[in-house]
């Protein structure tokens, strides 16, 4: 119930596989694929996007990849948040792309 607004304020499930360390841990990802989702529904609204989206996902999506490799080694990147939304991001527009090439 704790995890219930897509924050991870309980990593385990109390009782259940015993001996087994936090094994509900995935569940980290939900904020980001929320995030995901909302940013997707939002590029698509715009007309630009909606006219060529492969091209736009897929300048995106490199901008993604190339951006977590840059930012991989700052310094002034403490915050893991930027670097999985960075990775996460890109996997899921690469994902988005694939869908609408499939056609």
């Amino acid at each position: 119930m704790k995890n219930a607004a897509l924050l991870t304020l309980q990593p385990g499930i109390e009782g259940t596989l015993m001996g087994v360390r936090m094994w509900n841990v995935p569940l980290w990802t939900l904020p980001y694929e929320f995030a995901a989702y909302v940013v997707i529904g939002v590029l698509l609204s715009v007309a630009v996007v909606r006219k060529r989206p492969t091209l736009v996902l897929g300048a995106l999506s490199m901008l993604a990849i190339v951006a977590q490799f840059l930012m991989r080694d700052m310094v002034w990147v403490e915050s893991a948040v930027l670097l999985n939304a960075l990775q996460l991001g890109s996997y899921f527009l690469l994902g988005a792309l694939m869908f609408i090439i499939s056609d």
